[in-house]
């Protein structure tokens, strides 16, 4: 548990830090903006499917598949800046020589847009991947501490399976106080 929560710090701070440094590196005007409503977007999309993929994966599994895409994001700032009209060099992505006479490289505004894009799209399957996971897995730790704690107790777990206005019925009717919602 410890290490779930402490791998989940350390992707959400990576990714408000790309977040936070996406209006700062050069790039295309417009696409800082358009890549998060992509990422968005996408992530809201997908969240649909994604108990499917995770009843495939498992949480464990979905989580640190989804981690990967968030470490996409952060990777893709890396890329060399767009060219402009005072850019010497371009690279070899581009066609052109790989910045030859020791001029940085440039890639083109269209190169640099598929790439953000293309990351914006694969965190947001990757987020709903990380998200739903962690439903599951903080789910499936809250049910396996309270049979746990039930065992230990000698108890049935019916009250805590009951709907909560039955179980607190249930529970006033046996002179017990009610379970904690």
């Amino acid at each position: 548990m410890t290490t779930c929560g402490r791998i989940s710090l350390g992707e959400q701070s990576s990714f408000n830090a790309a977040q936070s440094l996406d209006g700062s590196i050069p790039a295309p005007p417009g696409l800082a903006a358009i890549q998060f409503c992509t990422l968005y977007v996408t992530f809201g999309l997908l969240c649909i499917s994604a108990p499917k993929a995770i009843s495939f994966t498992g949480p464990k599994w979905g989580i640190a598949l989804g981690m990967v895409a968030y470490v996409s994001l952060v990777a893709s700032f890396l890329a060399p800046p767009h060219c402009t009209d005072a850019s010497p060099a371009r690279s070899s992505i581009d066609g052109g020589d790989g910045g030859g006479g020791g001029a940085a490289p440039c890639w083109s505004v269209g190169t640099i847009w598929a790439l953000r894009l293309g990351t914006a799209v694969l965190v947001g399957f990757g987020a709903s991947l990380v998200w739903t996971g962690q439903g599951v897995y903080l789910g499936r730790l809250a049910a396996h501490a309270a049979t746990a704690e039930d065992a230990a107790d000698g108890q049935s777990s019916s009250i805590r399976d009951a709907p909560p206005a039955a179980s607190t019925f249930g529970a006033s009717q046996r002179g017990q106080a009610p379970p904690p919602p």
